[in-house]
């Protein structure tokens, strides 16, 4: 896919999400996965959208956190201790986004014997969280160094170190 018409993708995606964000208390989706995305053909471009709010979950006015669910490969290191937050939604953006540009996960999927309990798969998809993804510039030579490095920020393994929400992602990537 060229550069412009993933961009044009991921600018959707964030997007959508950040309408999520910004509702008072924001909304979590919890659950972005590759199967959680529509995309469509409409007046000469692809588009996409997010779908499937089913699990979503408003964060608590207090705590501004929410209880952690959600496609044990996509989650956000803090979501295997039992909370999510928006930046925890940020991760799983930039993990579809980091996808969308390299046409590959960011983090490989375990392999683990058929009769693996949740908790081996948890541990081991946790394990390889612990290490940063691959630079997007071993997948794409044409990819600017800002986009990039905004995309590492997204999938920061500390949720301290990433976009707080998908508003201050969504502006990161209009500018870059």
């Amino acid at each position: 896919m060229g550069l412009a018409e993933a961009t044009a993708l991921a600018c959707d995606l964030a997007d959508g999400l950040s309408e999520a964000h910004q509702l008072d208390p924001p909304l979590l989706h919890l659950d972005l996965t590759t199967e959680n995305v529509m995309v469509t053909q409409y007046r000469g471009r692809l588009h996409a959208k997010i779908a499937d709010f089913g699990i979503a979950a408003q964060v608590h006015p207090t705590t501004h956190m929410a209880r952690a669910q959600g496609t044990l490969y996509y989650m956000a290191p803090e979501m295997f201790w039992g909370y999510a937050t928006p930046a925890s939604d940020v991760y799983m953006l930039g993990f579809l986004i980091y996808w969308l540009y390299a046409g590959a996960p960011p983090f490989p999927i375990p392999t683990l014997v058929p009769e693996a309990s949740t908790r081996d798969w948890a541990d081991a998809i946790q394990q390889s969280r612990n290490v940063p993804a691959p630079p997007l510039t071993r997948f794409r030579l044409d990819i600017p160094p800002p986009l990039a490095a905004l995309i590492a920020k997204a999938l920061s393994p500390d949720p301290s170190q990433r976009y707080p929400n998908a508003k201050a992602f969504w502006a990161d990537l209009r500018a870059a």
